[in-house]
């Protein structure tokens, strides 16, 4: 048992890479590499690119999705094969404050 419990996630991962990419691939990918945490609060959507589009449901997913996102493309991988998603744009909850320049970190915000 010990040794199929080892060998059964490589062949399953195998299986799925050589499977055509549909939607429900990339949902079923993100799942195993997110948990089923971040996929019942974030829907993704694969585009051009391989640019992995993650809408998350609130501020706070969006930044711990954000935050991880480098070790969920590494994740990803084997499931979906190397390259296939490049990167992770995330959005969700509230709009991301602009940074403010250098030269206006001093001055007072309006309001």
């Amino acid at each position: 048992m010990d040794h199929a419990s080892r060998v059964l996630p490589a062949v399953l991962a195998t299986a799925i890479r050589q499977a055509p990419l549909t939607p429900e691939k990339i949902d079923f990918a993100w799942r195993a590499a997110g948990g089923a945490a971040i996929a019942r609060v974030t829907q993704v959507t694969l585009a051009e690119g391989g640019v992995l589009k993650v809408q998350a449901q609130d501020p706070q997913w969006a930044k711990e999705v954000h935050r991880l996102r480098h070790d969920l493309v590494r994740q990803l991988e084997p499931w979906l094969g190397s390259g296939v998603v490049a990167k992770i744009e995330i959005a969700g909850g509230a709009a991301r404050r602009p940074r403010r320049s250098p030269a206006r970190q001093n001055q007072p915000r309006p309001g």
